[in-house]
């Protein structure tokens, strides 16, 4: 199934192999993952698909938004600025999901390197959670 939680997932896992051997908190690692697209604002570097990604998961953005708002974040207009919004999603998301890995857990408050063992933990541990879930996102 095409859920935004296994989008993230994917996008996270393919992500994570390029930080090889870098070192991060646990708490940080999900604006690791994507600090590229943190820095510039945007994750399609385009309008359109970033407007037709928001389009395509839809149906899991709700519980996204309404978990960063009772957290006291405040995403950006999905109408205004799409591209924003789409980084605003990823890295919550991905937030959510790297810290219900074990591996990223027991790092949470610490720094460690990424190795390429450590990266294959998380990567499994990723992979465990799609499996738990059919539909939404927090689900």
């Amino acid at each position: 199934m095409k859920t935004l939680r296994n989008y993230i997932i994917r996008e996270t896992i393919e992500n994570l192999h390029n930080l090889e051997d870098e070192s991060c908190y646990g708490c940080d690692l999900a604006y690791e993952v994507f600090r590229g697209a943190n820095a510039d604002g945007s994750y399609t570097y385009s309008t359109y698909e970033a407007i037709q990604w928001i389009k395509r998961y839809f149906d899991g953005l709700g519980e996204v938004v309404e978990e960063m708002k009772a957290n006291g974040l405040e995403p950006p207009n999905p109408f205004d600025r799409p591209e924003q919004f789409q980084v605003c999603i990823l890295l919550e998301g991905a937030q959510y999901l790297l810290g219900r890995c074990e591996t990223v857990d027991q790092h949470w408050n610490d720094e460690f390197t990424l190795t390429p063992k450590i990266i294959k933990s998380i990567c499994r541990e990723l992979r465990a959670q799609k499996q738990q879930y059919d539909d939404g996102f927090y689900a």
